[in-house]
Protein backbone atom coordinates (compact mmCIF):
# COMPACT_ATOMS: atom_id res chain seq x y z
CA UNK A 1 0.00 0.00 0.00
CA UNK A 2 2.81 2.44 0.85
CA UNK A 3 4.41 1.64 -2.49
CA UNK A 4 1.27 2.69 -4.37
CA UNK A 5 0.83 5.87 -2.35
CA UNK A 6 4.43 7.02 -1.98
CA UNK A 7 6.28 5.41 -4.87
CA UNK A 8 8.85 2.65 -4.74
CA UNK A 9 11.76 4.92 -3.77
CA UNK A 10 10.27 6.26 -0.52
CA UNK A 11 12.00 5.41 2.80
CA UNK A 12 8.69 4.24 4.32
CA UNK A 13 8.44 1.58 1.63
CA UNK A 14 11.93 0.28 2.45
CA UNK A 15 11.09 0.28 6.17
CA UNK A 16 7.85 -1.60 5.53
CA UNK A 17 9.69 -4.23 3.49
CA UNK A 18 12.22 -4.61 6.28
CA UNK A 19 9.46 -4.97 8.87
CA UNK A 20 7.71 -7.60 6.78
CA UNK A 21 11.02 -9.43 6.42
CA UNK A 22 11.35 -9.40 10.23
CA UNK A 23 7.90 -10.98 10.51
CA UNK A 24 8.74 -13.66 7.96
CA UNK A 25 12.03 -14.37 9.72
CA UNK A 26 10.28 -14.78 13.07
CA UNK A 27 7.90 -17.26 11.43
CA UNK A 28 10.78 -19.29 10.02
CA UNK A 29 10.02 -18.22 6.44
CA UNK A 30 13.68 -17.54 5.79
CA UNK A 31 13.68 -17.52 1.98
CA UNK A 32 10.90 -14.95 1.85
CA UNK A 33 12.56 -12.91 4.60
CA UNK A 34 15.89 -12.88 2.79
CA UNK A 35 14.31 -11.67 -0.43
CA UNK A 36 12.62 -8.76 1.34
CA UNK A 37 15.71 -7.92 3.38
CA UNK A 38 17.72 -7.65 0.17
CA UNK A 39 15.10 -5.45 -1.51
CA UNK A 40 14.95 -3.16 1.53
CA UNK A 41 18.74 -3.00 1.74
CA UNK A 42 19.05 -2.00 -1.92
CA UNK A 43 16.40 0.66 -1.47
CA UNK A 44 18.21 2.07 1.58
CA UNK A 45 21.49 2.09 -0.36
CA UNK A 46 19.89 4.05 -3.20
CA UNK A 47 18.36 6.50 -0.74
CA UNK A 48 21.70 7.07 0.96
CA UNK A 49 23.35 7.72 -2.42
CA UNK A 50 20.65 10.26 -3.23
CA UNK A 51 21.04 12.01 0.12
CA UNK A 52 24.83 12.13 -0.20
CA UNK A 53 24.54 13.52 -3.70
CA UNK A 54 22.22 16.27 -2.49
CA UNK A 55 24.58 17.07 0.40
CA UNK A 56 27.52 17.32 -1.98
CA UNK A 57 25.61 19.79 -4.13
CA UNK A 58 24.90 21.95 -1.09
CA UNK A 59 28.57 22.04 -0.17
CA UNK A 60 29.71 23.20 -3.62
Amino acid sequence: MFKQLLGSAHPHVATSLNNLAELYFSQGRYDQAESLYLKALEMFRQLVKLILSECEQLLV
